[in-house]
């Protein structure tokens, strides 16, 4: 995976994924994380999937230094 460990945006996640619809719920991004999250971790081991506040999501495994906000 080419952004492990790299910050993206949920704007960026919304726009590659669904594209840029104007009347796009943003509910569905965190409704498909959370599927997402339930499907690819295990219970008893290390998140892969990172909520990092005001900044977006981040994928890394439990070796990775913690998130960092990318620079615009």
């Amino acid at each position: 995976m080419s952004r492990t460990g790299q910050v993206v945006s949920r704007d960026e996640i919304v726009e590659h994924v669904w594209g840029n619809k104007p009347d796009f719920n943003r509910n569905l991004l965190d409704v498909t994380l959370c599927h997402l999250r339930r499907k690819v971790e295990l219970e008893g081991r290390p998140r892969l999937i990172h909520s990092v506040r005001g900044a977006g999501f981040v994928l890394r495994s439990a070796d990775d230094p913690p998130p960092r906000k990318r620079e615009s």
